[in-house]
C-alpha cells in the first residue's frame, strides 16, 4: 500500500487516503495533501517495518523486507525534503548488515546475478513466462533493432556527455578526452548503460539507422538489456530493480550533506564506495556544501540511468524546467557536431504533476480535483 501511494505521490500529487474498502455507494474521499499523504506513507512503513523480516529465504524472494520499507521511507522522505528522516532511515537500512554494493556493476542487471546482495526490494520475473503478468516487456521494448527490440528509449547526447573520465573529470576539463575517440577514458557505467554505433551486443554490431523503429539519437539503452533473449522469442526475465542498496547510500549522502555546513567524513565514504565499484577516483577534499550536492546529483543521475529515479530526483530539486527545455541532441557526426532532434516545453506552473485521468474524476462523481493547469 504504501509503495502504491508513494507512487501516486509523485506523478500526481496529493490523493485520496482509502484506509478501508469503500462501500457500493460511498463517496471517494477528498485528495489529502501531499503532506498528509507522506505522513500516511511514513506511518505505513514504521508499521511494516516493524514487523517485516530482514530477510526472505528463496521461496520469497521479492516480497518486501524490512530494509525495503525502510529504503522506501527513506526515498520518499527525501523526495519531500525531510532529510532528517531519510537520513534515519537510510542509516537504519545500512545498520541491518543485510546489504552491500555488488562487485561488478554490469551484472548487476543480468538475470544470472539477481537476488544479490545490493537489491533490496525488485519485480521477479520468471523465464520462459507464459504471459506478460510473470514475463518483462524490457527487452522488447528496449532492445536494439539488431536483437528485435524496438528501440524505444533514445539516450541524448547530453546524458553520453555527462559520464566522466576515468581520472573523476568531466569531458571538458579531462585531459584524457579524444573528441575523435569520445568513448575512451569514460566512466564505465556509460558503456553498460548505452549502446552506440560499432558496438557489440550478442556478437552482433549495433549500427544506428534513421528509420522508423529505431532510436531518434542514434544512441540506445544497454542496460537491463538481456543478451540471452536474442531475438526476442520469449518475454524477458530479468528482474527489475526497485530500490537498491547505491541508493541508500547515496541518499543517505544528500540527506546528511543538506543538514551539515561543509560534508563531513561519512558524506564522502557513501558517495566513494559508489564512485569506487566502478573504478572511479574518490571525490576531492575540501569540496563545499553545494559542491557537494551537485556532485551527488550527478553520481546520482549516472549512476541509475533507466532505472525510473532522474525525473523524479529533478522534480524534487525543482529542476525538471532546466532539463526539459534545453535543446535535445543526439550523436556527433563526422564534423563532431550534435544532431538537433527537437526542442521542448515546460511549464512549471503545470508540469511538475501530472494529470488526474478524467475516467477518475468522473468516477468520483467529481469529489477529485485536476491538477493546476490541466
Amino acid at each position: 500500500e504504501a509503495f502504491f501511494y508513494a507512487t501516486l505521490v509523485k506523478y500526481m500529487g496529493g490523493v485520496p487516503i482509502l484506509d478501508h474498502p469503500l462501500q457500493l455507494n460511498e463517496a471517494v474521499p477528498e485528495r489529502k495533501t501531499e503532506k498528509e499523504v507522506y505522513a500516511y506513507i511514513s506511518r505505513l512503513l514504521d508499521e511494516a517495518a516493524a514487523v517485516l523480516p530482514i530477510k526472505r529465504d528463496k521461496s520469497a524472494y521479492g516480497r518486501p523486507t524490512k530494509g525495503a520499507a525502510l529504503a522506501l521511507k527513506a526515498r520518499t522522505a527525501y523526495y519531500f525534503h525531510d532529510y532528517a528522516e531519510a537520513e534515519k532511515a537510510c542509516k537504519e537500512v545500512i545498520d541491518l548488515n543485510a546489504y552491500k554494493l555488488y562487485d561488478n556493476y554490469e551484472n548487476l542487471f543480468l538475470p544470472e546475478h539477481e537476488n544479490n546482495a545490493e537489491v533490496i526490494f525488485d519485480r521477479q520475473y520468471m523465464e520462459k513466462a507464459p504471459d506478460r503478468n510473470l514475463g518483462s516487456l524490457t527487452d522488447q521494448f528496449f532492445a536494439p533493432v539488431v536483437m528485435g527490440g524496438w528501440e524505444a528509449l533514445s539516450p541524448t547526447q547530453d546524458l553520453v556527455d555527462a559520464y566522466l573520465c576515468t581520472d573523476g573529470k568531466s569531458i571538458k576539463e579531462s585531459p584524457l578526452y579524444n573528441p575523435e575517440k569520445p568513448f575512451e577514458n569514460r566512466d564505465p557505467r556509460l558503456t553498460v548503460s548505452i549502446l552506440w554505433d560499432g558496438q557489440e551486443i550478442v556478437d552482433k554490431k549495433y549500427v544506428a539507422e534513421k528509420k522508423d523503429g529505431h532510436s531518434r539519437t542514434g544512441y540506445t539503452m544497454r542496460k537491463y538489456i538481456n543478451p540471452k533473449n536474442d531475438g526476442q522469442n520469449e518475454y524477458g526475465w530479468t528482474n527489475f530493480i526497485f530500490i537498491r542498496y547505491a541508493e541508500v547510500l547515496l541518499t543517505y549522502a544528500e540527506a546528511r550533506n543538506e543538514q551539515l555546513g561543509t560534508p563531513d567524513e561519512t558524506v564522502y565514504d557513501a558517495v566513494n564506495k559508489v564512485r569506487q565499484r566502478v573504478k572511479l577516483p574518490t571525490l576531492p577534499d575540501g569540496l563545499t556544501k553545494d559542491q557537494m550536492r551537485e556532485a551527488i546529483r550527478l553520481e546520482r543521475r549516472l549512476e541509475f540511468t533507466f532505472e525510473g529515479m532522474y525525473l523524479f530526483d529533478t522534480r524534487s530539486w525543482k529542476t525538471t524546467e532546466a532539463a526539459v527545455t534545453k535543446p535535445v541532441y543526439g550523436k556527433r557526426s563526422t564534423d563532431r557536431e550534435p544532431m538537433l532532434i527537437e526542442k521542448r516545453k515546460f511549464n512549471p506552473e503545470r508540469d511538475y504533476l501530472w494529470a488526474i485521468p478524467l475516467s477518475e474524476i468522473d468516477l468520483s462523481r467529481g469529489t477529485l480535483k485536476q491538477n493546476p493547469g490541466y
